[in-house]
């Protein structure tokens, strides 16, 4: 038996040993006599009861069978098929001795096993990718995930096998890769269709997770843990795929709606728009918590039912407000910005009008009532008059002018500290600076709020503060 693993483990060195001088075509040979010396040495072993010897043999398989499929003489030379049986025979030999480790711990460690493991899996997983690379688009990545699934050999979750586990996270890898390439061409049904196929491999992994948690082995349950972190980084990116396709959907049925309701008939469907509001609304459910851009779009596009519609242009404002933060949100987040696409665009020029014809309305508002409000604060103003009257100089006039308005009437902003210039009268510049501090607290329109008679009078206070500002300023 001796003779027979030094055999093998003579074929495996003259193969792939450091000092091997063979030509890559006869290494390849030496390999693939090497499996047969140690399936034979395996056979003895078990035989004679030999745990140890069938460890080191099967041990030996699995690196040359390893070793073989990562040559690149070897896939050269042979078919795609012949290539996966090695890794796929390297696997299964790896696993026999995961099954069994606890009586060859002491020849075979798990760490070793598990290294392995990764080696392998990870090795067939860029072939597969690597291939698929060089067909083109005829090697669709349901084909790559069957060639990775074959390398199970049949082997499933309850065998709680690591490879298991590795083969299936790395079928889940190629999915989600498409759903990243779906996503980015806005084919959001072909996302969630692989959302649902990624379901099941990563189901997979959970499943042999749970049973390697449950063994006895402090290694096997550490892979266990390392391997449920690496699982975990897949929820989050999906949850916002998810969440993103959901509601593109909705709102690409809203926008459907919304046009055939508008253009599609002489007179305007409303049944239709009210279908439209709901998909709206459902985009902007199925986005919220997990992909604000998207559901800053739905809001913008309910908008537009508001303002273009529905003819309710300040519940229309009040949402397009709401999904510009929405978008300010998503540029924290990641840094993206919208100024360049169209939803945002249009957001902003309904803002932009919304706002000017609100100014427009309050200019002529303003303009109606100005006279009779003079007219009824012409005490108030006479009083001003009078206060200002008594000083001699135009400092002494404009400290009169600031003292009596705080007292008289004290700016509606809340924690203003009273700006008193009496010991300023001989500095010029700190006059200035002063009476420019007063405007901002009564300046129109930050007083906008507060009715009709505190609107004309603090123009009128400005007035006069601007003109005592300009004789300062023209000192300086």
């Amino acid at each position: 038996m001796s003779i027979d693993r030094k055999s093998g483990k003579a074929l495996y060195d003259e193969a792939f040993g450091v000092k091997s001088k063979f030509t890559e075509g006869i290494r390849i040979s030496r390999g693939q006599q090497a499996i047969i010396a140690f399936a034979a040495e395996a056979k003895v072993a078990t035989a004679q009861n030999d745990k140890g010897g069938w460890a080191l043999a099967i041990e030996g398989q699995a690196n040359t069978f390893l070793r073989l499929a990562s040559m690149p003489g070897f896939v050269q030379r042979n078919s795609t098929k012949l290539v996966i049986y090695n890794f796929q025979q390297a696997i299964q030999c790896l696993i026999s001795l995961e099954q069994d480790n606890e009586s060859i711990k002491s020849v075979v460690s798990m760490h070793n096993i598990y290294s392995k493991f990764i080696e392998c899996v990870t090795s067939a997983h860029a072939f597969v990718v690597e291939m698929g690379e060089s067909r083109c688009s005829d090697f669709v990545w349901q084909s790559r995930c069957s060639l990775l699934e074959s390398l199970l050999g049949g082997a499933s979750a309850r065998t709680g096998s690591l490879a298991v586990a590795l083969v299936n996270d790395a079928c889940a890898s190629e999915i989600f890769k498409q759903i990243v390439r779906y996503d980015v061409e806005s084919d959001y049904r072909q996302v969630i269709s692989c959302l649902g196929e990624i379901s099941r491999p990563l189901a997979v992994c959970d499943e042999v997770i749970e049973r390697m948690k449950a063994s006895r082995s402090e290694r096997v349950r550490a892979e266990a843990d390392r391997c449920e972190v690496s699982r975990r980084e897949y929820d989050n990116s999906l949850a916002l795929y998810a969440a993103r396709s959901d509601s593109k959907q909705h709102f690409a049925v809203a926008e459907s709606m919304l046009s055939g309701a508008i253009f599609e008939a002489e007179e305007i469907n409303m049944d239709s728009v009210y279908i439209a509001i709901d998909e709206y609304r459902a985009a902007m459910i199925y986005a919220r918590n997990q992909c604000l851009e998207s559901e800053a779009i739905a809001v913008g596009g309910l908008a537009k039912v508001f303002h273009k519609v529905l003819k309710m242009e300040k519940r229309g404002h009040e949402l397009d407000m709401q999904a510009v933060l929405l978008a300010d949100g998503a540029t924290h987040a990641d840094g993206r910005t919208f100024f360049h696409t169209d939803w945002y665009k249009d957001v902003k020029a309904r803002i932009e009008e919304y706002q000017q014809q609100q100014a427009a309305f309050d200019a002529v508002e303003v303009e109606k009532q100005r006279a009779p409000t003079l007219a009824k604060l012409k005490p108030v103003l006479d009083a001003i008059a009078v206060a200002i009257e008594k000083p001699a100089s135009k400092g002494a006039k404009a400290v009169a002018l600031v003292n009596h308005i705080f007292e008289k009437h004290p700016p509606t902003k809340k924690d203003v500290k009273k700006i008193d210039l009496t010991d300023k009268i001989s500095d010029d510049e700190a006059m200035k600076r002063g009476l420019l501090t007063v405007v901002t607290y009564y300046h129109p329109d930050k007083n906008k709020n507060h009715g009709i008679e505190w609107f004309v009078l603090c123009e009128e206070i400005c007035k006069s503060l601007n003109e005592y500002y300009s004789f300062f300023k023209g000192q300086c």
